[in-house]
């Protein structure tokens, strides 16, 4: 989750990737780490793909 400030300063960086290692310069950017399963669906299709993989 971003700050209001951090959202302000998104558009005087050039690259995303400027952006962020200036967060991290700052130590404002954080992250967690996901021990669990990731599925991403982008269609009808994978969805129901995907709730067939989940029924147990």
């Amino acid at each position: 989750m971003l700050s209001k400030s951090a959202i302000v300063a998104l558009a005087q960086f050039k690259t995303f990737e400027a952006f962020l290692a200036n967060l991290t310069a700052r130590r404002e950017l954080h992250a967690f780490k996901h021990r669990g399963i990731h599925i991403t669906i982008n269609s009808r299709a994978e969805l129901e793909e995907a709730e067939k993989g989940l029924v147990c």
